[in-house]
């Protein structure tokens, strides 16, 4: 429980000067009749707020934004309207929010800032955007865990993506603040690592 905020699911967590982790909600406060106003909601004013103040002056060198579902701008096969890819359900369905907080990060400028998520049912690494804001933001995507694998992870293609699978998986970031590298391992159910990069976050 976080004193004076009973039922706030938004916090961090810092491990000295190598990884704040901001774990965000954007299930409980989102509001999906908002989607097509310029004040569209997918996280409160108030976490908005929250963690800018506390990207800002963390000291951290990386600073992982975990997301229960992407921040990314994926190809348009992935907005079926379905309940897994529906973009009600994820910032990409909430531009004008999402926009705000990219620009926040590159303006400000913060370092560091990667955005773990998950969801899809399949894992990825690579930007946010194809290109414009977001087009330098690391995002890495887990999954699947225990559900059925997403089998579009074969439309994942670069320039904007790295890599894809819907091998089951969990994932490992390994942080050096010296080097400012980040290596992303996936690792498959008998915990082996299966795919390795290596990132090094401005």
């Amino acid at each position: 429980r976080i004193p004076g905020a009973e039922g706030r699911l938004w916090r961090s967590y810092r491990w000295g000067r190598t990884v704040e982790v901001f774990v965000l909600d954007g299930r409980s406060e989102r509001r999906p009749s908002t989607r097509t106003s310029p004040q569209c909601q997918y996280i409160s004013p108030e976490q908005m707020a929250w963690l800018k103040a506390g990207l800002a002056p963390s000291p951290a060198g990386f600073k992982v934004l975990m997301n229960s579902v992407p921040m990314g701008n994926f190809p348009q096969t992935f907005n079926l309207g379905d309940v897994l890819l529906d973009p009600e359900d994820r910032w990409q369905g909430y531009k004008p929010q999402q926009d705000e907080l990219l620009t926040f990060i590159e303006t400000t400028p913060v370092r560091g800032v990667v955005f773990l998520s998950g969801d899809f049912h399949l894992a990825c690494t690579g930007r946010v955007s194809p290109d414009g804001l977001g087009s330098q933001t690391l995002e890495v995507l887990a999954g699947p865990g225990a559900q059925f694998p997403n089998p579009l992870h074969y439309l994942l293609r670069g320039p904007q993506f790295d890599f894809g699978t819907s091998t089951f998986n969990y994932v490992a970031l390994h942080c050096d603040p010296a080097s400012r590298q980040m290596r992303v391992a996936y690792h498959n159910e008998e915990g082996n690592i299966f795919h390795e990069q290596t990132f090094v976050l401005p």
